[in-house]
């Protein structure tokens, strides 16, 4: 799952119930926040993994990408502990939303990492 989608969930679901004004009635229901918010994100994660698992079936089927999934536990783990460092920031962005009641640093954190994982440039002109 791309590092985008899983920091600006997060902050973009609650600021579109800020937006519409849900967020105040959907904090007031009987179903704990963190049950609110993992139901409100589960749709977007799974629709994004599913999007790149398609991805890849057609780069094996139609292009004939082969793939070699000699350990498939540790796959799934290295993704799993890939993917959860960036719910915590988009957590932090989140909590950013709900106090100053717009902006998201998740943007600033995303642009500062493709600048330096060499996305914008190349990593040689860097000091």
């Amino acid at each position: 799952m791309p590092p985008k989608a899983v920091i600006s969930t997060v902050a973009s679901e609650i600021r579109k119930a800020q937006m519409i004004g849900t967020f105040e009635t959907m904090l007031n229901t009987p179903p704990r926040p963190a049950t609110l918010l993992f139901c409100s994100l589960l749709y977007n994660y799974l629709f994004t993994t599913t999007r790149i698992s398609l991805y890849f079936l057609v780069g094996v089927f139609i292009f004939g990408l082969q793939l070699q999934m000699n350990h498939p536990f540790i796959l799934l783990l290295t993704v799993v502990m890939s993917i959860l460092p960036f719910v915590g920031i988009g957590l932090i962005s989140a909590g950013f939303i709900i106090v100053f009641k717009q902006g998201s640093p998740a943007n600033w954190i995303s642009s500062i990492s493709g600048l330096l994982a060499g996305v914008m440039c190349p990593v040689t002109v860097l000091p």
